[in-house]
C-alpha cells in the first residue's frame, strides 16, 4: 500500500507525479528524463529572477502553463526527440494529472515573480524566485514535488494497477 508519508523510493515519488500506470522498468528508465524538464525551469527561472526580468518570467509562464494543459511537458523535446535517441530509451510516459497541477503552480508563481519585480517589489521578487528555484532543483534533483503532493492531498492518490 502507497501512502503520501512513505516517499522512500523513486517509485513512491513518481507514483505521487501520476505516473502510477507506467511499468517499473520503463518509469527506471525514464526517470533521468523526467528530470530534465524541472531542471531546465530552474535554470531558466535563476536567470529570470537574477536578471529581475519579467520577460523571461512570463516566457517560462507561458512554457509552464503548455506543460499544464499537455500530457508532454515542452522541455521533454529535448529528451524525447534529442537525448532518449542517443541512450537508446523510449520517450517519457505521459504526465499524469498531479505533474500537470504542478506545471500550473509553477505558472502562476511565475506570474507573481514577475509581478513583484514589475511592480519594484525587488527583493520580494528575488525571494519568492529563489524559493521557486530551490523547489524546481528539489524536483530535479529527487523527484519530490511538493505541487504534486498537494494534489495528491486535495483529489487523493491514484493506486497502480497490476504490473
Amino acid at each position: 500500500m502507497h501512502r503520501l508519508g512513505s516517499l522512500r523510493t523513486t517509485r513512491d515519488r513518481l507514483d505521487v507525479q501520476g505516473f502510477c500506470d507506467v511499468s517499473d522498468a520503463r518509469l527506471s528508465e525514464a526517470q533521468f528524463g523526467l528530470r530534465i524538464a524541472p531542471a531546465l525551469c530552474g535554470v531558466c527561472a535563476v536567470v529570470g529572477t537574477v536578471l529581475a526580468s519579467p520577460s523571461i518570467l512570463i516566457a517560462l509562464a507561458v512554457i509552464a502553463t503548455v506543460g499544464a494543459v499537455l500530457t508532454t511537458h515542452p522541455f521533454d523535446v529535448f529528451y524525447n526527440y534529442g537525448l532518449r535517441h542517443a541512450m537508446g530509451r523510449e520517450p517519457l510516459p505521459p504526465a499524469g494529472a498531479p505533474r500537470r497541477f504542478a506545471c500550473a503552480v509553477a505558472a502562476v508563481w511565475l506570474v507573481v515573480v514577475a509581478g513583484l519585480f514589475l511592480g519594484g517589489l525587488t527583493i520580494a521578487g528575488y525571494v519568492v524566485g529563489a524559493l521557486f528555484v530551490a523547489i524546481a532543483a528539489w524536483v530535479a534533483s529527487t523527484h519530490i514535488c511538493p505541487q504534486s503532493i498537494g494534489w495528491t492531498l486535495m483529489f487523493g492518490r491514484a493506486t497502480r494497477s497490476a504490473s
